[in-house]
């Protein structure tokens, strides 16, 4: 993963289109969101549309991203790695999969975020949490809170299917908000030092 750069040292169209590529980052999930409170598909060949919109606009973003030189945020990068996943079982009509993701629904995304949590804690200097501490000590710290937060939201996401409340919205308010929580400190912490 790349390391993503601090926005606030941008003015002008440069600020502008990283602004929109983060944006563009945050839509699959938004998007598929307000798909399934509308329009909640009772058939398979009905969820082809959601994927598909929600695969395509991950692609777009991680694009977008890396035109803009910037990284994609872990979190947003499980979810893409799902739906384009999900898109691609529905395209080869690979039922287990989508009968899987069907049966367990949003733990099926928390497990994908997981699955990225812990590869980039090993592999990424700026882990889980999106950002190089000045120790790498903290960096893989805080990755490793948010890793367990995110397994703590797998445990009540699977707990809570057939329920969008427990399934879906509190484990991903908890995991959004502990990665914003982690990462603020963190850099909060790096600036005392320096000041």
């Amino acid at each position: 993963m790349w390391t993503r750069s601090d926005d606030t040292m941008l003015t002008g169209p440069r600020k502008v289109l990283r602004l929109l590529a983060h944006v563009l980052e945050a839509m699959p999930l938004g998007v598929f969101l307000l798909y399934l409170a509308f329009a909640r598909p009772v058939h398979r060949n009905g969820w082809r549309e959601p994927y598909f919109v929600c695969a395509g606009l991950a692609l777009l973003a991680l694009v977008a991203l890396r035109l803009t030189r910037q990284t994609c945020h872990s979190i947003y990068f499980g979810l893409a790695l799902y739906f384009v996943s999900g898109a691609t079982a529905l395209a080869l009509n690979y039922r287990p999969l989508n009968d899987w993701y069907g049966a367990v629904e949003a733990t099926a995304m928390l497990m994908w975020i997981a699955a990225v949590g812990a590869v980039s804690t090993a592999f990424s200097p700026s882990g889980f949490i999106g950002y190089s501490a000045s120790a790498r000590a903290r960096t893989v710290a805080a990755s490793l809170t948010l890793l367990l937060v995110v397994l703590l939201a797998i445990a009540v996401s699977f707990a809570g299917v057939g329920h969008a409340l427990w399934n879906a919205y509190v484990p991903f308010i908890a995991v959004f908000v502990a990665h914003a929580g982690l990462r603020h400190r963190l850099r909060r912490r790096d600036r005392a030092r320096v000041a």
